[in-house]
């Protein structure tokens, strides 16, 4: 980059920067959880004995394991990874899972790509959660929105229940 270039950067301030976030919906979402909540949440939801319920616990914690957007469940696929790994997959890469890229559109102004290819190491009973949520996503493809609304529902609502007063609770 050019001096100048350089020189405006350094003497830029971030005095007028949103300092925690922005105020729109995402600027507020909680972007981690601690232990302790997540054991309390799964707990919650898989002894409530729904099956909306138990199959929240299951993509929250696949969520937490491979970080995607809910709707990017939809259309993915798992793999084992074969004993001769692929150029680009890590050492000790057990895994490949695809994700349709929520945030790619036709024009390529957002996302990186149409798909998103993640290897990763994972359990055998890591793997068979990721295995369960994939399959329940994909069989219920057509009507996903539907599918998911009471999923969404059970976490929040065990969330709520566990912890009352907080503003911000897992989802």
């Amino acid at each position: 980059a050019p001096p100048s270039v350089l020189r405006t950067l350094q003497e830029a301030s971030s005095k007028d920067c949103a300092k925690k976030g922005s105020a729109t919906t995402s600027g507020r979402k909680l972007k981690k959880v601690s232990i302790e909540d997540r054991v309390s949440l799964l707990e919650a939801l898989r002894a409530s004995g729904t099956r909306s319920a138990a199959l929240a616990a299951d993509y929250f914690e696949a969520g937490l394991i491979l970080g995607p957007r809910p709707v990017e469940w939809v259309g993915s696929t798992f793999d084992v990874l074969p004993e001769l790994l692929p150029l680009d997959a890590p050492a000790g890469a057990t895994h490949v899972i695809d994700f349709p890229n929520a945030k790619h559109d036709v024009n390529e102004v957002r996302g990186n790509g149409p798909k998103r290819s993640l290897y990763v190491s994972l359990s055998p009973n890591e793997a068979a959660l990721v295995a369960r949520v994939v399959a329940d996503a994909n069989a219920n493809a057509s009507t996903w929105p539907a599918h998911y609304h009471p999923l969404r529902a059970a976490l929040r609502y065990a969330g709520k229940k566990l912890w009352p007063r907080r503003k911000s609770v897992p989802c």
